[in-house]
């Protein structure tokens, strides 16, 4: 039963299960996901079933109070590993599946986790990386209940039949929570490696937002990930549906090219105007 305070309950103690609306911001500032309009998010603090920046900073809070904390990878959605992202047959999901699902299928005899992030006529990538790891995030919290007992979680994902292993040297995105808006930089990734070939020496496709519909992106290539270099950069617009609509310089199937590796270029600055 929850309490909105009391004597014998008005801090959260470790084991409490806590009630709280929530507001997320990636490092750039955008917005990732709210609780605004909906229930508040339920978990025990202290416990395993909610990230451990947001588990441990609602320890001594009072209801009512409000704080805004930073969540490092470390204690959020951890590092971004590479090696979790697979290619699969389009026939392992289930027909109704859209990019930014959130799938349980098996890997072996172990429940495996996955988002899906492009879908083909005969392949799908999916990932096995939170659409959050590797971001440092921030967030404002308020501590609405207080109660006793053990906190659970929806279950609200399709099943998958089985993960073929198949890797894709490339992570997922960075973004918003699936399911709830429509997932861009994972699509504008999946055009862009469709685009490039899918080169072998492909380590990654960094993708991020500048302003409206023009987002920056850098394709980093090189032995492994630690070694990786930005060989190509782009500015891109989009359409509504995510389409990419035109490309600073042209996106073509060329990859592996003589010659030094480019530096990275400023993620926050549009492309050079032409000489008139």
């Amino acid at each position: 039963m929850f309490s909105p305070g009391g004597a014998a309950m008005d801090q959260v103690r470790v084991g409490d299960v806590v009630r709280v609306h929530f507001r997320g911001r990636l490092a750039n500032g955008s917005e990732f996901g709210s609780s605004a309009g909906r229930e508040p998010i339920r978990f025990t603090a202290g416990g395993k079933d909610m990230i451990r920046g947001l588990s441990t900073a609602v320890l001594g809070m009072r209801v009512g109070e409000r704080r805004t904390v930073g969540v490092t990878p470390a204690e959020g959605f951890g590092p971004r590993r590479p090696g979790l992202l697979q290619r699969v047959p389009r026939e392992c999901l289930p027909a109704e599946a859209r990019v930014g699902d959130l799938l349980i299928g098996h890997d072996g005899d172990a429940p495996a986790r996955v988002w899906v992030r492009l879908l083909g006529d005969t392949y799908a990538v999916i990932d096995g990386n939170h659409p959050l790891a590797g971001e440092d995030l921030e967030f404002d919290i308020e501590l609405v209940a207080i109660g006793r007992g053990r906190a659970s979680r929806p279950r609200n994902t399709k099943k998958v039949r089985s993960m073929p292993k198949e890797p894709v040297n490339a992570p997922g995105t960075e973004g918003s929570e699936p399911g709830q808006r429509l997932d861009v930089p994972a699509l504008i990734r999946g055009q862009v490696i469709q685009r490039l070939g899918e080169p072998e020496h492909l380590v990654r496709v960094q993708v991020r937002l500048l302003w409206d519909n023009r987002y920056r992106v850098n394709v980093f290539v090189g032995p492994d990930a630690a070694s990786a270099r930005i060989a190509h950069g782009y500015f891109v617009r989009v359409d509504p549906a995510g389409a990419i609509v035109a490309s600073e310089p042209a996106i073509r199937r060329r990859y592996a090219e003589p010659g030094p590796v480019r530096p990275a270029e400023p993620m926050d600055a549009p492309p050079a105007a032409s000489p008139s």
